[in-house]
């Protein structure tokens, strides 16, 4: 017997569309209780998918409009996801064009059409039976495009700055014009005008919105645009590129290693207990790891922008100085024009890969020419390996002493395997004593220069923030320009990588880039003899305080058992005391041995 085969397509269930989201009264209840203001980051978003579809796919949708734009969870669980979504009516716009004038999809459509296409197409009934029927070009399509994704940003201006769905049908009310007996809340109606404007109306209606937010403030040039003349009217790669140069909330940047997003400081909040937090890493003089808590946002100055990025679920971010930010040259993942892609690459600094102290213009490095002239004839081998030095500090002494320990053959090693050396030699350095009663662990890393300062010892100094220069013999590295933010991003990443060094698991992203030396000849350690490498600071760990408190807590509960049992069964006041004070007392010494 002959069986039939049935495909099927499986879609993920979306929680709402925008058109239900504007109109219905209450807010659909797959919304409640989520967080309906990242609908404004979603704007790109949607900016994005119509570039995508005009650019790189060729095609026109024709049918963009809150019915046809699908909300969804975004997989964070932190906010909502916009997809566009019914691509019936879509065209390819290399191939011949058809028009299906009257079909029920093609009349839904027509709603929120352009007026220029609204006048080429009539709705079958209300046309004059004379009337013509233009069939568009592509550029006419593509125009229709960006009229329609225009109105689809006005309905959610209304909605987010109006209050929900009451500020959707106020929209309406302020844009329904009368004549005679018909009235009218469409964009446009080329019954009335000449065909090629927006009604005043609505204009007036973004004006209003754009005093009221700052973000729509951002899109009200943009979006006047998108409902101008079909002549005047951007195309959507100038749409994206004026969102890139607003930097509108939620845009992503590729930097070459990660994808970044920035916010400038007037519209960040930091809360008390960051600003706390703060003075407290301010004090010690390292940063201070929070876990099981976030790490606290670092203190921005006038002018400066956070830079924020996603490294294997873990927010990440640095505060860049307006000086670093215009240095730090990113291409949006927004599609822009050809030609603002070249400038942007044009742009892009070309420093000498000499970096010198971070701090100074590119300048040669110390300690260079002394290690040249004091090289070993090398003796040529078949096989060459490449070494990490990394500068650990050992704790419990004063002043800090730190110690070089080689991570060897680093070409073969992935990220987790560096990261699982790593945190062996900070292990080793500091010998299961110390370990065992530190309240720190790795909470920066710094590339830098460093000097030997004991013969044929590992004892070191790291004397300065900075990459090999190019003509350092046998070393060598690929950290990106420009060198000082790259440096600062990948230091963040190895700190977090050591707390879980399975996130770099399959990965050579960090390790490729870091600076390494080629064997042989071997690093000679000679006084004074210079190196470069990574240093390992050390910060104090919360959960590790918490840890020895609750150590006190259980000696102090062992404590009072043993004076109930063996001393006085009812003297509870002399039995907590002692083990207080000697609690106290402890972790006051303790933490004076730490801190020094």
């Amino acid at each position: 017997m002959g069986t039939t085969q049935h495909f099927n397509f499986v879609f993920p269930l979306a929680l709402s569309n925008l058109k239900r989201l504007f109109r219905d009264s209450y807010v659909p209840v797959p919304l409640r209780n989520r967080n309906l203001d990242s609908l404004w980051g979603q704007i790109p978003g949607l900016s994005s998918a119509v570039a995508y579809l005009h650019n790189s796919a060729h095609m026109a949708h024709r049918d963009i409009k809150p019915s046809n734009i699908l909300i969804y969870e975004e997989p964070s669980g932190t906010g909502l996801s916009l997809k566009l979504t019914d691509f019936g009516l879509s065209v390819d716009l290399s191939r011949a064009r058809t028009w299906e004038q009257g079909s029920r999809a093609r009349q839904s459509a027509w709603l929120y059409d352009s007026p220029e296409v609204r006048n080429a197409s009539p709705i079958t009934g209300v046309a004059e039976p004379s009337a013509k029927i233009k069939i568009p070009s592509s550029s006419d399509l593509m125009a229709n495009d960006i009229w329609k994704l225009g109105c689809v940003f006005t309905e959610m201006l209304a909605f987010l700055v109006g209050g929900g769905s009451a500020g959707v049908a106020e929209f309406r009310d302020h844009i329904t014009t009368t004549e005679g007996n018909v009235s009218s809340d469409v964009f446009n109606d080329t019954r009335f005008d000449d065909g090629e404007q927006v009604k005043p109306q609505v204009l007036e209606f973004i004006d209003r919105m754009a005093y009221r937010d700052y973000r729509a403030g951002m899109l009200q040039a943009m979006i006047s645009g998108m409902l101008a003349k079909s002549a005047l009217r951007p195309t959507i790669a100038h749409v994206c590129e004026k969102l890139a140069e607003n930097n509108f909330p939620n845009i992503r940047y590729n930097d070459g290693v990660r994808v970044i997003r920035f916010i400038p400081e007037d519209r960040l909040a930091c809360s008390r207990f960051d600003t706390f937090r703060l003075k407290i890493e301010e004090w010690t003089g390292r940063p201070i790891d929070w876990a099981p808590l976030n790490q606290p946002l670092p203190k921005l100055d006038a002018g400066d922008y956070m830079a924020i990025w996603k490294w294997h679920g873990i927010d990440l971010f640095l505060a860049l100085s307006q000086d670093e930010f215009d240095r730090y040259k990113v291409i949006p993942l927004l599609p822009l024009t050809q030609q603002d892609l070249k400038a942007q690459q044009a742009a892009r600094p070309n420093f000498p890969m000499q970096s010198g102290n971070l701090s100074q213009p590119s300048q040669s490095s110390l300690g260079t020419s002394v290690f040249a002239a004091n090289v070993p004839p090398a003796v040529q081998t078949s096989i060459d390996t490449k070494d990490i030095y990394w500068c650990i500090e050992r704790n419990f002494t004063e002043p800090t002493e730190i110690y070089l320990s080689p991570i060897q053959n680093a070409e073969t090693l992935d990220d987790e395997q560096l990261f699982h050396q790593v945190n062996t030699a900070i292990g080793s350095t500091e010998g299961w004593i110390r370990r065992l009663f530190s309240w720190k662990r790795c909470t920066a890393i710094d590339f830098v220069q460093f000097l030997v300062i004991w013969e044929n010892k590992d004892q070191v100094n790291p004397i300065q923030k900075e990459l090999p220069p190019p003509a350092t013999p046998f070393y060598n590295h690929s950290v990106p320009l420009p060198h000082d933010f790259h440096m600062r991003a990948a230091g963040l990443q190895m700190v977090f990588g050591l707390r879980d060094p399975k996130k770099g698991s399959g990965e050579t992203t960090i390790i490729d880039m870091l600076p390494k030396k080629t064997n042989p000849p071997p690093f000679p350690r000679r006084i004074s003899e210079p190196g470069w490498g990574l240093h390992a600071k050390m910060g104090f760990s919360q959960r590790k305080f918490l840890a020895w408190l609750f150590f006190c807590i259980i000696l102090g509960g062992i404590f009072v058992v043993v004076w109930l049992v063996f001393i006085n069964p009812t003297d509870l006041q002399n039995a907590f005391i002692p083990s207080f004070l000697f609690a106290t007392l402890l972790t006051i010494a303790m933490g004076l041995l730490q801190v020094a």
